[in-house]
């Protein structure tokens, strides 16, 4: 593939096509003044964590088990580094040159269970371990690659976002003015699509519709909502804002 030099690629794993599709558009919100330099998306389709942190879920709830040193929470964490290498890798080769740190790989991933309230993100064991055990992932794939002698200048920057209980309610705090009460807290991800766009199976809106109900929403105003509601997506902001703010200007 042949990229302009001003380029940096952003590849995005999620758990379905629409996921990846409200990842992409918040990523080009927070990095939407690069000074000149050039988004290009990779979405790794082949690439879930769904099944594992779906799988983290039934272990841990029935075991009531959500110590990061146990079993559930460590088959998270390996499957978080497993689908890193190749993640990783796969978005190598689709570059004709070699990944830096300016480029970032997106590890999206909703947990399919909803907190009560944004205190709760916070306190509830299960979604502290849930997140911890992903970020765990990436550190252990920052250590090997350091192991083997791998430059912090060629290692993409990996930014975790774990969604409670869906990107539904990054949609749904859009939506929501700032100094409005935020009301979507507590409901599934069923139920808030339902909310939302009348449809519990996103597959069956058109791509105009689409983006009509979902990623017109999504926009650089919307953005303060998003961090003031949705604790989830902290991090995510933080890391990326500060990232386009080390990002010398070409003009």
């Amino acid at each position: 593939m042949n990229l302009p030099d001003n380029c940096r690629c952003v590849g995005i794993v999620g758990d379905g096509p629409t996921d990846r599709q409200v990842v992409e558009r918040l990523v080009t919100c927070l990095l939407s003044d690069l000074g000149g330099e050039v988004l290009i998306f990779h979405y790794l389709d082949e690439l879930t964590l769904h099944d594992d942190m779906d799988r983290f879920f039934r272990k841990a709830s029935k075991q009531s088990d959500y110590s990061l040193s146990d079993e559930p929470a460590q088959r998270l964490r390996s499957a978080a580094f497993d689908l890193l290498l190749t993640g990783v890798g796969m978005l190598q080769q689709r570059l004709d040159r070699s990944l830096s740190n300016l480029d970032v790989l997106v590890l999206h991933c909703d947990a399919e269970s909803f907190l009560k309230s944004p205190d709760q993100h916070f306190s509830e064991p299960w979604a502290l371990a849930a997140v911890v055990s992903v970020h765990n992932g990436i550190e252990w794939f920052y250590h090997t690659q350091s192991e083997q002698y791998v430059p912090n200048e060629c290692v993409p920057l990996i930014v975790p976002l774990v969604m409670f209980p869906s990107t539904e309610i990054i949609v749904a705090a859009a939506k929501t003015p700032m100094g409005v009460s935020f009301r979507s807290r507590g409901k599934s991800a069923a139920d808030l699509k339902l909310d939302l766009y009348n449809e519990a199976d996103l597959r069956n809106l058109s791509k105009q519709e689409f983006e009509q109900l979902v990623l017109q929403h999504i926009t650089v105003d919307a953005c303060g909502s998003i961090y003031r509601h949705v604790p989830e997506t902290r991090a995510f902001f933080r890391v990326l804002s500060w990232n386009r703010g080390c990002i010398p200007s070409t003009g």
